[in-house]
């Protein structure tokens, strides 16, 4: 096999994953479909975190600048635009889905847990 071939055969399967590495055989639509529902479920997991953490800053009047970053996490979300078609069987969105719920749920703990100070310029003193 000659270089060329070689460099043909992995700018193939670079650019179409699907159809260099096709996901078929038994147990292909069950993982597919795991996927697709995954990735839904873990977004509507991050969207109920980002939620409940803007809400508990609205109402304790902290700073809203944080929680911007938990609906650009919403908004990006693997798992309400990476499909499941291609080459790993949805692989990558469910990791990237879940990947995505953990940074919701972590943004919004830290939103819980951080100080009740109104303004962000204020330092916070030990007493």
């Amino acid at each position: 096999m000659s270089g060329a071939s070689v460099g043909a055969f992995v700018l193939i399967a670079l650019c179409w994953p699907g159809l260099a590495w096709a996901c078929i055989g038994p147990g292909a639509a069950e993982a597919m479909e795991r996927a697709q529902y995954g990735g839904w479920g873990s977004a509507a997991l991050t969207l109920l975190a980002v939620l409940a953490a803007t809400l508990f800053v609205w109402s304790r009047g902290l700073g809203r600048g944080p929680v911007a970053a938990g609906w650009v996490l919403v908004a990006v979300h693997p798992g309400l635009w990476l499909g499941v078609g291609d080459g790993d069987c949805g692989q990558a969105r469910l990791e990237g889905s879940v990947l995505f719920a953990c940074m919701g749920v972590a943004l919004a703990m830290w939103s819980f847990w951080r100080p009740p100070t109104a303004d962000p310029e204020t330092p916070i003193t030990g007493s």
